[in-house]
């Protein structure tokens, strides 16, 4: 079976950029990773097609949202611990629910990588080019649903100067960030919950509003905190998220992850939230793409960027 690769010239297509707009920091990302991979066979697919089945079958895929915060908080406890053990990094950040794969989607299809850890280095990359693409003019960086605070320690290499805050609903999440600040990083951690938003909190003005897979978690009510996000009226907000309404139902590959998205009770309905909102002219949607790669589920990271229009 022929192997492929995937370059700046696959980069720009997904992103709709040219070469020359990509940072030098993110083609030296590209370059250096392995990004070999080979197509299934006709006999491969129908197995992991099969297995995807049969894994919508389990009656374990969601979750109340009583049952995600103690999942979260005993996960993230886990990297506090290792943190606190051999101190804080890239790795020691990285969250146990990333896993080498055998195969995962790139490009609408199914395709075995020869790195088992393609796909969240993918993500690295795209966070790596729209972090900087979009947040570089803001004073303030508020990452909302931050988990372990691996995108914050990432947000505070490319920016170290900028004022970075974390917000989580677990007090895990808000020890994490207390060690990080410790080694020097411009980093803080405040409580906060998505599907009860505090609108006493306050964003600062000229604050950019991040989430990566973050408002998954908040299925259909991710209301109350879009709304508290229209109120605030930040810079600029870019999500990186599973987004229903980027999927076509009617393609055999697209559909299963319809059918996975579902299971999990992923966010749905918010780009049409965000499309009926700029109608209004409440805001203005920046960008909306599908980044076409992710685990063999579905695709966890397609890309938006609005700014409110108070």
């Amino acid at each position: 079976m022929a192997i492929h690769s995937i370059g700046l010239d696959d980069f720009c297509r997904i992103w709709g950029c040219s070469p020359s707009d990509v940072p030098p920091a993110c083609i030296a990302k590209l370059q250096a990773l392995n990004t070999g991979h080979r197509l299934l066979t006709a006999e491969e697919r129908d197995e992991h097609v099969l297995g995807i089945l049969k894994r919508l079958q389990s009656p374990n895929l969601s979750r109340t949202p009583t049952e995600n915060l103690q999942a979260f908080e005993s996960g993230w406890n886990e990297t506090l611990q290792m943190c606190l053990l051999q101190g804080v990094s890239a790795d020691t950040l990285k969250p146990k629910y990333v896993r080498p794969y055998t195969r995962i989607r790139y490009n609408g299809d199914f395709i075995t990588p020869e790195n088992p850890f393609l796909n969240d280095e993918l993500l690295s990359i795209a966070t790596s080019y729209s972090f900087r693409k979009y947040l570089a003019g803001t004073e303030r960086i508020y990452e909302f649903g931050c988990g372990t605070g691996r995108y914050l320690f990432e947000l505070s290499d490319i920016f170290p100067q900028k004022s970075l805050v974390g917000l989580d609903w677990t007090d895990s999440s808000k020890k994490i960030l207390q060690r990080m600040a410790q080694t020097g990083r411009h980093v803080k951690g405040i409580h906060f919950d998505m599907l009860n938003p505090d609108n006493d909190l306050g964003l600062k003005p000229g604050s950019a509003v991040v989430t990566i897979g973050a408002m998954e978690q908040l299925g259909d009510s991710f209301g109350p905190f879009l709304s508290y996000l229209l109120a605030q009226n930040p810079q600029i907000v870019i999500h990186h998220e599973p987004i229903k309404e980027f999927y076509d139902e009617n393609v055999l590959f697209d559909y299963l992850a319809i059918l996975y998205h579902d299971q999990r009770r992923y966010l749905s309905g918010f780009w049409g939230a965000l499309q009926q909102l700029a109608h209004e002219g409440r805001l203005e949607i920046l960008d909306g793409r599908r980044l076409y790669f992710g685990d063999p589920y579905h695709e966890s990271a397609s890309f938006i960027a609005w700014t409110p229009k108070g």
